[in-house]
Formats: structure tokens, C-alpha cells, sequence
């Protein structure tokens, strides 16, 4: 037992320290395309505070693929308001039925391709993200709401493009916590020192002292072949959706479960093997697809 525990904090502030003596990408972290007055509209780039966007750009495009416009993101240098990162807020008028942005970093590289509305998942056929198809992120459905990251992070891949919620431009999401380990980096540090398997991921409510939940997150079977099951022990839902994601940070279902519910099912029987993250209130598990 003394040798686990020793190994465990071994390599997580090994991870800790390789993580913080990296730079990390700025990315786009909101995108409101549906505000009522055009000069409301435009996206929102988070990173680590004090990176210079100096040399970076934002490509817009229609939803034919063809190129809108082309915004400098100027030299701003992103503010610190959460844990040494923050946000800066673009006002860029964009297609009321959706389209696209491409992230360009100094070297002309596209670092995140985005489409949203009725764009779906579109392909580029002109600027720096031609031949590209963008991963679609949702649809906004109110003035002013807007398609948002959530989760806990450092860097793109940590977050998930959640269910359009208030705008929050020029400052962090909700529901979205930055520049803190996500939790299933700690989850799966845990469960590597403990059995070497992906499949017995520790619940993160157990990890993190901070925690407070109510509730315990159960999900079986793991690994599952069709279809999963959630239930919650000691607690009730309050219409908070059990969100299926996959490792590449893309939200493939969300189920919610309503005021006095107790589980629900997920269908997994037509995606593809691998890990898969299910996400509900705060709790986070590791799930094996067969």
C-alpha cells in the first residue's frame, strides 16, 4: 500500500511539472454567430496568460467552404483571470445559419478548425485550411447563448463543446475550469499505478479533495459491447445531462437526467472500439468500448 501511494504522487507531479514547463496553444474557447445585432457576434480565444497573439489570425468561412474574411487577431496578449489563463473576446460578424473558423498560428499552421450552425461538418476548398473538414460543434439556438467549452484544463483537448449556454465573452466559461489537471489525467494516473489496465479508472469524486458532490457515478458494464447504464447512488439529478465524449474531446451524446431520476441508458452499439469519457455534474469515468 505504501509503495502505490508513493508511486502514484511520483507520477503525478512529474506529469505536473511537464506540464507546467510547456507553453500551451491558445485556442478558440467560445462562438456566438447568432446574436441579434450583428456587432454582438464573434468568437473568444483562451490560453495561458501572457502569450502574445501577435502573428496569429482567424480565417471565417462561409457555409460553402469558400473563405468570408480573414481577422488579425492583433498583438493582444491574453489577461490572467483564472488560474495564469484567460480570454480575449473578437467581435467578428459572421452568417446567422453558421459556417466556420480556422485558427492560424504565426507559422501559417492551422491549430483548431471549428464549423457550427448549418455548416455541419464542412470542408474548407480555399484559404490556409483548404482540403480541410472542420469538426462541427453544435448549433446556437438563442440570441444570447453561445456554443461554449466546459470541463477542466489545460489545453483544447481537455474541454468539450457543451450544450449552447449564456454568453460569457471576455471571461471564462461556465461550468469550465482553467489551468487546472483535468480529471481524468488523475483518474487514469491512479488506475495505471494500481493495475496497469484502462479499465478500472477510479472515480475522480474520490481523487479530488475538493469535491463535495452528493451523489456516487456508476456506469456498467466496462468495457461494454452495446449499451450502457448509469445510475447514480445517494443523490438526484436535476435535469443535468450525462454527457458520452470521445478522447479527442468531441461530444457524442448527452442524455439528461431529470429532477428525481435515477439512471439512464447509452447507447454505444454503433461507435467505434476505444476509451471513451462519461461526464456527469463534476464526475468523470473512463469507459472501454468493445
Amino acid at each position: 500500500m505504501k509503495k502505490y501511494f508513493s508511486s502514484t504522487i511520483f507520477s503525478f507531479f512529474l506529469f505536473l511539472s511537464a506540464a507546467q514547463s510547456q507553453s500551451v496553444a491558445s485556442f478558440i474557447n467560445e462562438v456566438n454567430y447568432l446574436a441579434s445585432n450583428p456587432t454582438g457576434r464573434g468568437f473568444e480565444i483562451a490560453g495561458e496568460a501572457g502569450s502574445s497573439l501577435d502573428g496569429w489570425s482567424a480565417v471565417v468561412y462561409n457555409l460553402d467552404g469558400t473563405v468570408s474574411l480573414v481577422e488579425s487577431l492583433g498583438n493582444q496578449v491574453i489577461p490572467s483571470q483564472q488560474n495564469g489563463y484567460g480570454t480575449i473576446w473578437y467581435d467578428v460578424d459572421q452568417n446567422s445559419n453558421g459556417g466556420g473558423i480556422a485558427l492560424i498560428d504565426p507559422n501559417g499552421g492551422v491549430e483548431q478548425f471549428i464549423s457550427f450552425g448549418g455548416a455541419g461538418a464542412l470542408t474548407a476548398v480555399e484559404g490556409a485550411a483548404n482540403g480541410l473538414t472542420a469538426q462541427f460543434i453544435g448549433v446556437q439556438l438563442l440570441n444570447n447563448h453561445s456554443l461554449q467549452l466546459t470541463g477542466t484544463g489545460l489545453s483544447y483537448l481537455d474541454f468539450v463543446w457543451a450544450l449552447p449556454g449564456h454568453s460569457t465573452r471576455d471571461g471564462v466559461n461556465l461550468n469550465q475550469i482553467l489551468g487546472l489537471i483535468p480529471p481524468v489525467i488523475l483518474a487514469a494516473t491512479n488506475a495505471q499505478n494500481e493495475t496497469g489496465t484502462a479499465s478500472q479508472f477510479t472515480d475522480f469524486q474520490k481523487l479530488n479533495q475538493n469535491s463535495n458532490q452528493p451523489f456516487e457515478l456508476i456506469v456498467y458494464p466496462n468495457p461494454v459491447a452495446d449499451r450502457l447504464q448509469v445510475r447514480l447512488v445517494d443523490g438526484r439529478a436535476k435535469s443535468t445531462p450525462v454527457q458520452l465524449i470521445d478522447f479527442n474531446g468531441r461530444l457524442i451524446s448527452s442524455t439528461v437526467l431529470n429532477e428525481g431520476a435515477a439512471s439512464a441508458e447509452v447507447d454505444m452499439s454503433q461507435l467505434p472500439a476505444g476509451q471513451y469519457l462519461v461526464r456527469f455534474d463534476g464526475i468523470s469515468k473512463v469507459i472501454l468500448k468493445q
